[in-house]
Order: C-alpha cells, then structure tokens, then sequence
C-alpha cells in the first residue's frame, strides 16, 4: 500500500506541472493530461499488486528456511565450534 501510495503523489507531482513538461517536450497540454489521468490509476494498482507479490514471496521463503531450519540441525563448522581449530598450535618441527 505504501509503494502504491508514493507512485500515486509522484504521478500527481508531475501532472500538477503538466503544462511546464508539456512544452519543452513539444507535447500537447491536453494529451500529456490525458495520459497522466490514466497513469494515475494503472500504475498505482500495478505497483500494489507488484509490492504484493513480492512480499508474499519473501514471506514464503522465509517460511520454507524456517522450516529447513527446523527439520534439520546446522552442522557446526569450524568457526562455530566451541573450541579453537588446532592448527595454528601444531607445527611440523615438533
């Protein structure tokens, strides 16, 4: 929703300024107009649905790793192990 919301005030930004963009750009007023009156409602619901999707499919990985997690301990490996690895201590001299 929020996504939504900040591409709907920055279509309104742009349209409030219309003519200004309309004339360097060689554009009619009426057009340029009639464009952004359309953009104002399919980009936000298309963003909105995007964010949707996206978020649904964060929260479902996060759950298929939740799960992974919990079906199956970690292996520790030698950075998480409780002790020290050995090799720094044992030289080939002695």
């Amino acid at each position: 929703m929020g996504c939504a919301l900040a591409v709907f005030v920055v279509i309104l930004l742009v349209a409030g300024g219309d003519d200004v963009i309309a004339l360097p750009a060689g554009a009619s007023v009426v057009a340029l107009r009639t464009l952004l009156r359309i953009l104002v409602f399919v980009v936000p619901a298309f963003t909105g649905v995007l964010a949707y999707a996206l978020c649904l499919r964060v929260k479902a990985k996060q759950s298929a790793q939740e799960a992974h997690a919990l079906a199956a301990p970690e292996e520790k490996t030698a950075a998480q192990s409780e002790f020290p690895p050995m090799w720094p201590l044992i030289t080939l001299e002695g």
